[in-house]
């Protein structure tokens, strides 16, 4: 199977996985009506999806699975539609707990501000690599890829948290006892980082 068939398949796979786990979890036991599957659950599968293709972009799993190179242009493909979609629904009936009183809560804030802060690093990233492919001369100091990596990857981490930490704490309320995506998501990039820096460790030992 060629490079690119693989890459296919594995992201297909990661989307199907993240879409069934989102239906059973909010259409089926937390009852969400089917009409919000279109944006809502669909937009849950897609941010769920990018957490996966990151786990294998950051760990040497990525090697075995698919080209980390050729993953990240639909990594970012999805970050973007993740960000468009989550705008499109920013209202109290899809994030309740963002909102106080109507507006915008210390919650809500510092999980958009750091969910863009994280599309920014993405969107730098995807720059980086597209001037490597128009100029072979391109050159950057790898130390600096290596924080910009770790920052993107912090501030995803920082992400899900806000968004979801109070509500990991309430396992008893979580609809047919499955984990909040966002929780998912949170084990999913702790990992990774986890994986990536004992791999790292082993290079160097």
């Amino acid at each position: 199977m060629s490079t690119s068939a693989r890459n296919t398949q594995w992201v297909i796979y990661s989307f199907v996985i993240a879409m069934i786990y989102a239906i059973i979890r909010y259409n089926i036991f937390k009852n969400v009506p089917w009409s919000d599957f279109p944006v809502y659950i669909f937009n849950k599968s897609v941010a769920l999806t990018i957490i996966m293709l990151m786990y294998y972009y950051r760990t040497s799993v990525s090697k075995k699975i698919v080209s980390a190179e050729s993953v990240w242009p639909i990594m970012y493909i999805l970050a973007f539609t993740h960000l468009i979609l989550s705008l499109t629904i920013l209202q109290p009936n899809y994030f309740e707990k963002f909102y106080s009183a109507g507006h915008l809560n210390l919650t809500g804030s510092l999980s958009l501000l750091s969910g863009v802060i994280a599309f920014i690093g993405f969107t730098i990233m995807g720059l980086i690599k597209l001037l490597k492919a128009v100029n072979v001369n391109f050159t950057i100091n790898k130390l600096y890829i290596s924080i910009l990596k770790f920052v993107n990857i912090f501030f995803v981490l920082i992400h899900v948290f806000v968004m979801g930490f109070k509500g990991w704490l309430s396992p008893n309320e979580w609809p047919g006892y499955l984990l909040p995506i966002s929780l998912v998501a949170f084990i999913i990039c702790l990992t990774a980082i986890i994986v990536a820096w004992y791999n790292k460790r082993k290079e160097i030992a």
